[in-house]
């Protein structure tokens, strides 16, 4: 072997605007930190009817050796098949791509690469791995999950549950190495017969990368500026949280004239519904669609309050990235978090939080928050040593851990 090299293996990747892109993309950064040299194979965004964004394709660029793009292959037995399990989701249109994939990962010399590691939203790029690891068993692989989707709590389909369940004990079972973001989710995952595999599970949680935030000081915004950036969708939905701003406003009017609250991202038109609250005036809640991911993290630095708001469930065994990234901004957070990963990140920070349910926690914690502001405008950020926790450099040396032991 005359360099090192990793392979990345994830139809995710710039300028696919999917949820799990900007978290391979930021994967790279850890890898060229480690002296790696970097390829990736992915599919051409512009073959799926996926959104695109551009803003991570300059870093991306920069960080990658080589890439490799499967072009996809479509038949009737793909397009009924999908639309029977997936309904159009991402993993309906990811799945046409596996026999490609396969074929196109056979041809390559995988023996240059010290491991090859897999992002796969519903063990998609999994299935590739799992048939190719039963014809090259040699090949060291690591396989990262996001989340725990044979078991995952918010999957209402059962047919997708019955997919998933299926085939991810196979990628436990092949593959090398089980990245989790948190013990919880990867507890979940290794359950059963599967806890024979525990000896495979390694957690490494999300991360943010310094270099894509700005670098400049952060906006003076003339009323305090709240912000929540995300996708809202069935119990994640911001129903306590208006209620309890409502209240606050009810024995602080004050602070009518005085704050701004913005909800950027994916919002059901349905959880806008709030004219019931009285003392909430007309504009004071503004909405804004999809930005890209690199000028959600601008939005994030120069907020003055970010809100996190999760499902409402007795225990999340979810991380959500975007946790990471409001660390990363360094910018106050108002946490709206069940027991669970979040919670614990809140409490270690010192950070505003509240049970989702909690109408009356929610509106001191806001209120708290908001005098925060008010007082202390210039936000003084949170303790380095805790932030170093989710830090490139912190999972660098858990990677470089666990490739070193394969």
């Amino acid at each position: 072997m005359t360099s090192e090299k990793i392979l990345i293996l994830s139809y995710a990747f710039p300028p696919l605007k999917v949820q799990m892109t900007p978290i391979v993309t930021k994967h790279l950064e850890v890898f060229t930190k480690l002296g790696y040299e970097v390829d990736v194979v992915s599919c051409d965004a512009s073959t799926f009817w996926f959104g695109i964004d551009n803003s991570l394709s300059s870093f991306a660029s920069k960080k990658v050796s080589n890439l490799y793009l499967v072009e996809s292959t479509f038949n009737l037995s793909n397009l009924l098949l999908n639309k029977l399990i997936f309904s159009n989701t991402f993993a309906l249109k990811m799945r046409q791509l596996h026999s490609a994939s396969l074929k196109y990962l056979k041809k390559m010399d995988l023996s240059k690469y010290n491991a090859v590691i897999t992002f796969s939203p519903f063990n998609t790029v999994n299935r590739v791995m799992i048939d190719l690891k039963k014809q090259q068993p040699d090949i060291p692989w690591i396989a990262q999950f996001s989340d725990p989707w044979a078991r995952n709590p918010l999957e209402k389909k059962k047919i997708v549950n019955l997919w998933n369940a299926y085939f991810e004990p196979k990628a436990v079972k092949a593959a090398d190495a089980i990245i989790h973001c948190t013990p919880y989710s990867l507890d979940l995952m290794l359950q059963g017969n599967l806890r024979k595999y525990k000896n495979k599970g390694y957690v490494i949680p999300h991360f943010f990368v310094e270099e894509l935030y700005p670098k400049r000081p952060k906006v003076k915004n003339d009323l305090i500026t709240l912000r929540f950036l995300g996708t809202l969708f069935d119990n994640r939905n911001p129903g306590s949280f208006f209620k309890a701003l409502d209240l606050m406003l009810s024995r602080r009017p004050d602070l009518k004239e005085k704050i701004s609250i913005e909800l950027i991202g994916s919002v059901p038109e349905n959880m806008l519904n709030i004219n019931e609250l009285t003392s909430i005036p007309p504009g004071l809640i503004k909405t804004m669609g999809s930005v890209s991911y690199i000028e959600s993290l601008e939005l994030m630095y120069d907020a003055d309050i970010l809100l996190l708001i999760e499902a409402d469930v007795h225990q999340n065994v979810f991380f959500p990235s975007k946790l990471i990234d409001y660390l990363g901004a360094n910018t106050r957070i108002l946490g709206l978090v069940s027991s669970g990963v979040s919670k614990d990140i809140c409490e270690m920070l010192k950070t505003w939080h509240a049970s989702p349910s909690d109408v009356v926690g929610i509106s001191h914690n806001l209120e708290a928050a908001i005098d925060d502001v008010k007082r202390h405008p210039l936000f003084r950020g949170y303790d380095a040593s805790i932030r170093n926790q989710f830090s490139v450099t912190t999972a660098a040396a858990h990677y470089d851990a666990i490739i070193k032991h394969l």
